[in-house]
Formats: C-alpha cells, structure tokens, sequence
C-alpha cells in the first residue's frame, strides 16, 4: 500500500483529475461497500494481504482468489481493494456512418 507521501507523488505524476482524486481517496478511506457471502455454489474466505497490510475478503476460490494472489504478486499494481464502492460510469457511443 503506498504511503500518503507516495500516494500524492503518484496523483502528481499521473496528472489525475480533481473528481477521479476524491472518488480514489474514498475508496482508499473506506470500507468495503459489502460483506461477502457464501452459498451452495461458491466459497469465501479472507486472503492476508502483504501488499495492502490487510485481509481482503473474496466470494469466490476458483476466480477472485487466483486474481487476489496474481496481483498481490504483480509490481506494477500498486494497490488493490476488496468490494469497493459503487461507481456510475457513463458511455458515449460513436456509430461511424457508411
């Protein structure tokens, strides 16, 4: 996880925008948005996360649990978070005409 001085050295550096800065700093501040819960058909379970100082719950061994120790091994990703908030996305279509 990086530290707050490492955290704003990255905004920086990647030119992030004011709106996307407070919906990252949210996520990163909060909890997660849900619990996860377990049913005939999945398995939960909570993955000790080193790069994050964290457990991280995930609802599914077979798909989420991979993902969590892929990217927990993966440099280039610099955090990760388990069931964060919900986010609108918006997307504009262009149909090129013929």
């Amino acid at each position: 996880m990086l530290t707050p001085e490492e955290y704003e050295q990255w905004l920086i550096t990647n030119d992030v925008q004011l709106n996307a800065r407070n919906l990252i700093s949210r996520i990163r501040s909060g909890q997660p948005s849900r619990l996860v819960s377990s049913s005939m058909k999945n398995v939960t379970g909570r993955y000790p996360s080193q790069k994050m100082n964290l457990s991280l719950q995930y609802e599914s061994h077979t798909l989420e649990l991979p993902y969590i120790y892929s990217i927990e091994h993966h440099d280039p990703v610099l955090e990760f978070y388990d069931q964060p908030n919900k986010i609108l996305l918006s997307y504009i279509s262009s149909v090129q005409g013929k």
